[in-house]
């Protein structure tokens, strides 16, 4: 997956927690993160979805 190499090389990797290091995300937590709403720029309030309009630093 040349997208998944490409943000490891970028050193995107997962949060090290006191018993695990940080190490590359995997096939699955790129699915999960891509999917989820939240980072896509949907918010939701009220029942309702609206789409964020911030703009990228």
């Amino acid at each position: 997956m040349t997208g998944l190499r490409d943000l490891t090389a970028r050193a995107l990797t997962t949060v090290p927690t006191p018993k695990r290091p940080s190490k590359p995300l995997g096939k699955n937590t790129l699915y999960k993160l891509l999917t989820n709403p939240y980072y896509a720029g949907v918010i939701r309030y009220t029942s309702r979805s609206t789409l964020a309009r911030t703009k990228p630093p």
